[in-house]
């Protein structure tokens, strides 16, 4: 079963499908950035956008280390 979740940006909803969120995490670790409950701007949206992007970048930057220092077998 996939899972429809809502929000509120420059007063037009959207709905979008969020998968299989079984348990509900992807749509927490969501609203954290993107509230569900209220309207938000562009600004908040482009906001949100950028500091997940950042985080991501990070993470890959921390695994490609981790494998760098694996050794060769």
């Amino acid at each position: 079963m996939t899972k429809k979740i809502t929000f509120y940006i420059n007063n037009e909803a959207y709905t979008v499908n969020i998968g299989a969120d079984t348990d509900g995490t992807l749509q927490k670790e969501l609203e954290k950035y993107i509230p569900t409950n209220k309207n938000i701007d562009t600004k908040a949206l482009l906001t949100a956008y950028i500091q997940q992007t950042h985080k991501l970048v990070q993470y890959e930057n921390e695994l490609e280390n981790i494998v760098d220092s694996l050794p060769i077998i």
